[in-house]
């Protein structure tokens, strides 16, 4: 009996060597299960496990604004304790002064609204690194608040336009979070989201990406947009979320050349200019390159190899192309 990459075995042995190789596979696709149905949450993400999302979707960030910062806010931004809202009577009422302040700042047209109230956060939760999206893990998101269009022509997660995060005092990981918190809403919104995190004194900061690519590597520029006072933050958001910049027709069904309904979305909107995440389509079955890593590495283990060199080749090959997005998402409000 003559196997093609291993060369004359018996059918005794050879049986043998893929039952193992078989039990080997099912314990990895366990392994990767697992992995990818662990949750991280966005307000504890580490710098390592956002890096890992990041690259997974091939984004990085560029910061603006840095030079314009306070040394205050600089040394906040070096801060690594955790600063959070107790819920006493007290921090409630400044949380909730904290959010009038940013929604009066706004000025919202009609068809912009605010999915929560005051005493209501918004509820932001994504299931990430479903079908087969690469990802590492997936990604659990709370937000005080959320801006969506009103009356929009699909569900709320996909009418997202921006995220607040409202913090007693913006620290280090407040970065991260609002980070991670504008990965979660720009993978499920049909709209280019703006998020924003402050603590209303030192620290004021949007996040949103314009499309440009990274020359070398192809990656999408992802900017991290810091500002020296609140009302410089408030003028960015109120100009990004005007009527002007996100005409009320969007998200909405509406006639074509030929008469045909048809849903208008927004890939691009201005003030300042800025699209919706593009998410790379999935080439590579990470299980699929795996699996012909264990093939090689039991292979190397016995003594009837005649071709490791064109199966180590071999796993640097394509996995068969998909047309499925490189995420599937489940998005939902409590």
């Amino acid at each position: 009996l003559i196997c093609p990459m291993t060369g004359p075995v018996c059918a005794g042995k050879l049986e043998e060597k893929w039952e193992e190789v078989d039990r080997k596979l099912v314990r990895l696709e366990r392994l990767q299960l697992q992995a990818m149905s662990s949750t991280r949450h966005a307000s504890s993400i580490s710098p390592d496990d956002l890096s890992l999302v990041e690259s997974a979707l091939k984004i990085w960030w560029s910061s603006k604004g840095l030079d314009a910062l306070s040394e205050t806010a600089s040394a906040v931004l070096e801060d690594t304790a955790e600063y959070t809202w107790n819920q006493n009577k007290h921090e409630a009422k400044h949380k909730e002064g904290y959010m009038k302040i940013f929604a009066e700042g706004l000025q919202l047209p009609p068809h912009l609204v605010w999915s929560a109230r005051v005493d209501e956060p918004g509820i932001l939760k994504t299931c990430l690194g479903t079908g087969g999206a690469n990802l590492p893990f997936n990604i659990g998101c709370k937000t005080d608040a959320l801006v969506v269009v009103r009356n929009a022509a699909v569900n709320i997660e996909g009418a997202v336009a921006a995220t607040v995060e409202l913090k007693k005092r913006a620290v280090k990981q407040s970065i991260l979070q609002a980070k991670a918190t504008w990965v979660c809403a720009s993978l499920n919104s049909h709209l280019p989201v703006i998020s924003a995190v402050t603590d209303i004194h030192n620290v004021f900061a949007a996040f949103y990406t314009e499309g440009q690519r990274e020359d070398s590597s192809g990656s999408t520029i992802c900017i991290q947009h810091m500002f020296p006072a609140l009302d410089d933050l408030l003028a960015f958001m109120r100009n990004a979320l005007s009527a002007a910049a996100i005409p009320k027709d969007v998200l909405k069904y509406c006639p074509d050349s030929s008469g045909h309904e048809k849903l208008v979305l927004a890939d691009e909107l201005p003030n300042p200019k800025r699209i919706r995440l593009p998410v790379p389509m999935q080439r590579h079955s990470s299980l699929w390159q795996n699996a012909l890593r264990v093939l090689a590495e039991h292979a190397a283990g016995g003594s009837d190899v005649a071709c490791l060199d064109d199966l180590r080749a071999f796993e640097d090959q394509d996995a068969p192309a998909t047309d499925m997005p490189a995420y599937k998402h489940n998005m939902m409000y409590s």
